[in-house]
């Protein structure tokens, strides 16, 4: 029987306890290989993680940024309360600054990008 990433996702988020959550994973990794739904574990992972969240009241936070700026990502950690450290990724092409989403939604777009092109679609 095939099973969607979200019902694969929703089994491990029960069945995983820190007491034997390697063996656990180990267990569950194998029966989802054995199924032949290996390709699916990206999207496992990531249906795990936004189950995690909610379960647990966490939001998913990513800063995006040109380069690397530690003192900006703490930043946002404290400003957001965060429990967590949010998920970086660098991205050359927004040429300065940061965009930070929460929960797959931009709520500040502050690039050196954007800023360019509200500035170009300002002159048309």
């Amino acid at each position: 029987m095939k099973y969607s990433s979200k019902e694969y996702a929703h089994v491990l988020l029960e069945t995983i306890d820190d007491e034997r959550g390697e063996a656990v994973v180990k267990k569950f990794l194998s029966y989802v290989r054995t199924s032949g739904d290996f390709q699916k574990i990206p999207h496992i992972l990531r249906d795990f993680r936004k189950l995690y969240n909610a379960k647990y009241g966490l939001r998913d936070v990513k800063v995006t940024l040109a380069r690397p700026n530690g003192g900006l990502i703490q930043a946002v950690q404290e400003k957001l309360k965060l429990k967590h450290e949010p998920e970086v990724e660098i991205k050359k092409e927004l040429l300065g600054g940061a965009v930070v989403s929460i929960d797959d939604e931009v709520v500040i777009d502050g690039s050196v990008k954007s800023r360019l092109q509200k500035l170009f679609n300002a002159k048309l």
